[in-house]
């Protein structure tokens, strides 16, 4: 099978070859004269961009670099290729060697016509080209800010950056020194990254976004600047070739991609391109393309339709179609792939009439697929058939046979797959229960995800005596799987069955169309939720019942007072989406120049039923930051243990407010519903910034609030920031700042509604009965089925306390809730339980001797309280 795969290999690249020089012009009919065609032209690390109008000129945009022979292997070739004598016009995005190293070579051979370039390079490569242009007299021009290029045919080609004032013509200057190393110029020569002229280039609907290698200050400048210039692109070239300076995930948010293109070397030195580059275009763009695996990629439009393709291995099937792990009941085909591929196989007994067809929803390039339902001792036809992502023309197939085996045993059968929750959450433990009859004793089931191959195995365990087999899994991905249980005796397989399963995202919602405070800023927060299990979305219009319909978190930052501002409609809707299990994040800032608007989201607070308040002031601390000056600078490191994970040591607050309750009154023990997630330490204080006398002041010393949480009546849940740390400083992430993680973790503990339905209660009981009685059954109690037992038992204790509602109005339909849910199917557990029964007894007594009312009215229903904390201490004896 190997020297197959050679063989293979080396045909697709021979192909590719023959492909690469004939510049795709047989394939994509580049003659048709109305066509804007643009190639990203693969010169190993470095950029080279050609484009070719419809009446005919050739822009050419950098040359790759002359140390890779840019010019020699890449460049001529091509334009010989497609028999290109001039170039009308070429850009240099900047002096960098892998940007112009091949004009050494280009100049000599092929006329050019003119020269747009930014900031002169002190470098002697740079000197020889300017000195062979000036010999061959190629005007060089400086390109600008506002210039317009003439390409022709109605295009428009708009250069956005450099300006005069970024080079300081102005007063500006700009940090000329190093990133952080992670940058493309050989020793010695400047940082002219951020000097790189960056064209936008539109012919009728279509748009291309060219950067050259700006990094972050280049892009945040432009976004400062000239924001209606930057709007959603139909193709990106990925900025300094996918380096981790660059591609910020505002100036994405910009730009909305459909296609982006990362230029960069196989295993280049700089391991460009970053990890957080890949994710963040993973999140913005729709497809992503790069030039050290799918070669030189060619893009064509018309202006109104849009098309492209890469030149690398034309698509193949390198090994199999082989089957494996033949059972009576099931095979698995197993076949690889040059590219990504779709997975299907079609499939038949030998002789039957129709055909039935099975598909993976993955895209693959080692594919396998399982097929189960098969009759034993039965000979199969079966075709394989894959089609290429990139290019749905290219479509694989082949054919083979399979014979299953005989029926090892009779009578055994998966009677039931069940998974709990119901609707399955990636990142998120799920249990699977699966039941079989007639299995042998010592019998076990194996656990597969998509497919019946070992390096899908998820679990295996034995069967109970009462032949049931559990197992906790945790999906990584968000799509549909399938769960195949496989039931075996030693080596002879008995059963067989599968079961879907969707996995999906919790979705939060960002509004940002109430003139909501620093909206533009929520992009890096964006793509880390995304990263991290979750589905996020924008609110750009008036929020409706509809819009909130499948969020499971809204967040929202200050917003105007104006029209701009929620109507009493929205707030009603707000309301209802809390009180249905909804979770709500609400961020402010500090008072400092009197900006703040804390009344606006108070108006929500208190909407919403829930005791937090913001504060009009701004926290300070002189120790826990950079120093009495920047003292509003906070580092906090004091957080709630049940909702920040214990790996957060340290988090970052930037001009923050503090918080109240609902009487505008310092945060105490007394209020007993907000939970202070962050709070200060001994030496943090408020003060009232703007001086005009409109903040409540803490008092040194006092336990200054600064992100507060509360679970409300109706199962939902709120959270409120004093500062805007959700900013793309925050995910500067290092050792000592961990405010992403922080952030993800109140968004988690929002996400997951505090009201249970007492069925799912009850069904992790069941987990506790079956363990105990399974593991007493089989002479197995040991150490380990204890702690399993009591991690439970924990869970659903802190479920049970969580729902539990102290409020004066709420507090008897609690208790009856409460005992009602130990009375029943659930009383033999009770012995589990006595520590919670008590701490939710004497809370209630605590309650009730604050209020003689409820004293009166609610004695019979503490008594019943009293009666089941009794029982469960017998029980414990």
């Amino acid at each position: 099978m190997k020297y197959l795969r050679q063989k293979l290999v080396l045909a697709a690249l021979f192909l590719a070859a023959i492909l690469f020089f004939s510049g795709f012009e047989v394939s994509y009919a580049l003659e048709n004269s109305k066509l804007l065609r643009v190639t990203f032209l693969d010169v190993d690390q470095g950029d080279c961009i050609i484009i070719r109008t419809p009446s005919g000129k050739v822009i050419m945009i950098d040359a790759g670099d002359d140390t890779k022979y840019a010019a020699e292997k890449y460049i001529l070739p091509y334009l010989e290729a497609n028999d290109i004598k001039k170039i009308d016009m070429f850009i240099i995005t900047h002096a960098h060697r892998d940007h112009i190293g091949g004009m050494l070579k280009l100049i000599p051979k092929v006329e050019i016509g003119a020269v747009y370039e930014s900031k002169p390079s002190v470098t002697q490569i740079y000197a020889e080209i300017m000195s062979m242009l000036k010999k061959r007299k190629v005007p060089v021009y400086k390109a600008w800010k506002g210039d317009k290029l003439d390409f022709g045919d109605g295009i428009d080609a708009a250069i956005l950056h450099p300006s005069r004032e970024w080079y300081g013509l102005q007063g500006e200057s700009i940090d000329m020194s190093t990133q952080d190393g992670d940058v493309s110029a050989t020793e010695g020569e400047e940082n002219l990254n951020n000097f790189s002229v960056t064209l936008r280039l539109q012919y009728k609907d279509i748009i291309y976004h060219f950067p050259g290698d700006s990094e972050k200050q280049a892009e945040e400048h432009m976004l400062k600047v000239n924001p209606e210039n930057l709007f959603p692109s139909t193709v990106y070239k990925v900025a300094h070739h996918g380096s981790k300076t660059s591609s910020d995930p505002g100036y994405l948010n910009k730009l909305k991609p459909a296609l982006s293109v990362i230029s960069c070397g196989v295993n280049n030195k700089f391991k460009h391109p970053s990890p957080s580059t890949v994710q963040n275009l993973q999140y913005y763009s729709k497809n992503t393309l790069r030039t050290d695996e799918d070669k030189t990629v060619e893009t064509w439009t018309d202006g109104v339709e849009f098309n492209y393709s890469s030149n690398s291995t034309p698509n193949a099937i390198v090994s199999g179609p082989v089957v494996s792990g033949i059972t009576p009941y099931s095979a698995t085909i197993e076949w690889e792939t040059t590219h990504l591929s779709t997975t299907k196989v079609k499939y038949s007994a030998a002789g039957a009439g129709s055909a039935a067809s099975k598909q993976s929803s993955d895209n693959q390039l080692d594919h396998q697929l399982t097929l189960t339902g098969l009759t034993p001792n039965t000979t199969y036809n079966f075709e394989i058939e894959s089609v290429a992502v990139k290019d749905a023309s290219q479509i694989l197939s082949a054919q083979g046979t399979f014979k299953t085996s005989e029926e090892s045993a009779s009578g055994v059968k998966i009677t039931s797959m069940n998974m709990s929750p119901k609707t399955s959450l990636i990142y998120e433990p799920v249990k699977l229960v699966v039941k079989v009859e007639g299995a042998p004793e010592k019998s076990k089931v194996t656990f597969y995800e998509d497919s019946v191959v070992e390096k899908n195995k998820a679990g295996e365990c034995k069967l109970t005596s009462g032949g049931i087999a559990k197992f906790d899994w945790t999906p990584q991905q968000s799509k549909q799987y399938e769960l195949l249980f496989v039931v075996s005796d030693g080596e002879k397989v008995l059963a067989i069955g599968s079961m879907r399963a969707m996995v999906t995202r919790r979705l939060v919602l960002c509004d940002l169309a109430h003139g909501n405070y620093n909206a533009a800023k929520y992009e890096s927060f964006k793509v880390d939720l995304y990263s991290r299990g979750f589905e996020v979305g924008d609110i750009n219009e008036r929020i409706t019942a509809n819009t909130l319909k499948n969020a499971a978190v809204l967040v929202m930052s200050e917003f105007a007072t104006t029209e701009a501002g929620l109507n009493a409609a929205e707030l009603g809707v707000i309301k209802k989406f809390v009180d249905n299990g909804g979770g709500l994040l609400l961020l402010s800032r500090a008072d400092f120049g009197n900006y703040s608007q804390p009344q606006t989201l108070n108006k929500v607070l208190e909407q919403i039923g829930s005791n937090i308040r913001f504060n009009d002031d701004e926290v300070m601390d002189p120790t826990n930051s950079p120093g009495q000056n920047m003292a509003y600078l906070l580092f906090m490191h004091q957080f709630e243990k049940s909702i920040i994970s214990p790996d957060v040591k340290m988090m970052i607050v930037k001009g923050s407010s503090s918080m109240l309750n609902a009487k505008m009154k310092l945060i105490t023990a007394a209020d007993k519903t907000i939970i202070p997630i962050t709070y200060g330490d001994d030496d943090t204080y408020t003060i009232d910034s703007d001086n005009a006398g409109d903040g409540v002041v803490y008092p040194a010393g006092s336990k200054v609030v600064v992100d507060a949480g509360e679970i409300l009546p109706g199962g939902g849940k709120v959270a409120t920031f004093g500062g805007f740390h959700i900013d793309s400083g925050a995910y500067t992430y290092s050792a000592n700042n961990q405010t992403h993680v922080y952030n993800f973790d109140v968004v988690n503990w929002l996400a997951r509604p505090a009201k249970q339905r007492v069925d799912e209660l009850s069904a992790e009981m069941s987990y506790i009965s079956d363990d105990t009685r399974n593991s007493a059954a089989e002479g197995e109690v040991n150490q380990s089925a204890v702690i399993s037992t009591s991690i439970r038992a924990d869970k659903i204790s802190k479920e049970l306390l969580e729902e539990f509602d102290y409020s004066a109005d709420k507090i008897e339909a609690s208790i009856d809730h409460f005992v009602g849910f130990f009375n029943g199917g659930n009383a033999k557990y009770i012995s589990s339980f006595s520590g919670v029964i008590k701490k939710v007894l004497d809370r209630v007594r605590y309650e009730a001797a604050e209020n003689s009312e409820l004293m009166q009215k609610s004695g019979d229903k503490i008594k019943a309280l009293e009666d089941l904390y009794h029982r469960s201490l017998k029980l414990n004896k």
